[in-house]
């Protein structure tokens, strides 16, 4: 039997200061990440390049990451450093 490939697009009709806001502010990111483990949240030292980055359950676990690059409004890459 072939697989069928399927393709999902939306539209988002908003600034990418608000959609980054959604992403990343301390409660945008709480709100958007509690749909696979509620009550995660960020901390940061810095959300410059080589900054680093928890993405924290309640418990404190989670992934540690370095900011390899940041252009606010635009991208950021992550690179994954442990649990």
């Amino acid at each position: 039997m072939a697989s069928k490939r399927l393709h999902f697009s939306i539209d988002i009709h908003a600034s990418n200061d608000a959609i980054w806001k959604s992403l990343w502010s301390d409660q945008g990111y709480s709100d958007w990440a509690s749909i696979f483990f509620e009550g995660s949240y960020l901390l940061t030292t810095t959300w410059n390049a080589n900054g680093t980055i928890h993405f924290l359950s309640p418990d404190k676990s989670g992934i540690y990451s370095n900011i390899e690059s940041h252009v606010p409004n635009e991208s950021i890459l992550f690179k994954h450093i442990g649990t």
